[in-house]
């Protein structure tokens, strides 16, 4: 991991998550969708 950013999500945005592989989480963000690993992603939700 730990490679270049390809963009950003606007603080606050609620996305949808479709599918998960373990560590993956297939998000969908305007149209479109993307495989984001665990760590790239801050969360408030309290577990």
């Amino acid at each position: 991991m730990g490679g270049a950013v390809d963009g950003t999500i606007p603080k606050g945005t609620p996305l949808r998550v479709s599918d998960s592989k373990r560590h993956w989480y297939k998000l969908h963000y305007r149209g479109g969708y993307a495989w984001v690993w665990y760590s790239s992603l801050r969360t408030n939700l309290a577990y």
